[in-house]
């Protein structure tokens, strides 16, 4: 059973030095179990609807923002955070992302990282609480 209060910024490194972004915490999101991970992953698509204003109609979101994102892969709508993976700026729907994915991964240096992506794309298509 997962956790009851996962939070997405006990997974991010610390601030860089000279004040940059903070980057995911690989290490910590490989050590959570699956049903935390695909519950963390879920909450963290969330925020794009939440903070970045996806999913809402046009009255209700600057015109600068996206609304509706469209899949890179398929070009149809993703419905919900729920279809959402995104990956290098890219909105996918999952199995569009594990097509994509799987040419992509090769080139990933980073083992941690490679790993994380293969647990994103080991995700169902639909994730749910």
């Amino acid at each position: 059973m997962p956790r009851k209060s996962l939070n997405i910024a006990d997974f991010l490194s610390p601030r860089c030095a000279w004040g940059g972004g903070r980057e995911l915490d690989y290490k910590k999101l490989l050590a959570l179990s699956d049903e935390d991970f695909k519950l963390l992953y879920l909450i963290r698509m969330e925020e794009f609807r939440d903070k970045d204003g996806l999913w809402q109609d046009e009255s209700s979101r600057p015109a600068w923002k996206i609304g509706i994102p469209k899949c890179e892969g398929c070009h149809k709508d993703i419905s919900s955070p729920a279809e959402l993976r995104h990956y290098l700026g890219w909105f996918m729907h999952g199995p569009c992302f594990r097509d994509f994915y799987r040419k992509e991964r090769v080139d990933e240096p980073n083992e941690l990282k490679k790993q994380y992506w293969d647990r994103v794309a080991s995700l169902p298509e639909v994730l749910q609480r």
